[in-house]
């Protein structure tokens, strides 16, 4: 099954943990904010990509990363 990955831009504070666990999928960058924001460099996932997506959303301090499954086209 495949998942979207999707980030709460408005709460993510740029810790950069994410980017730590996945980061062929994660990216900080700094957008001259208070904080650094993540950005995606792979939004949809599967397999290996999806476990890696898990572990970035359970160690990110501000919880703002979801997955969501996308269905499958015919």
């Amino acid at each position: 099954m495949r998942y979207r990955i999707c980030i709460d831009k408005d709460l993510c504070q740029g810790h950069g943990m994410c980017c730590a666990e996945a980061p062929r999928l994660f990216s900080v960058t700094d957008q001259g904010r208070l904080y650094d924001t993540v950005e995606l460099l792979s939004e949809i996932v599967e397999g290996e990509a999806y476990q890696q997506a898990i572990a970035a959303a359970e160690v990110c301090p501000n919880s703002v990363i979801t997955l969501v499954p996308v269905n499958e086209l015919p």
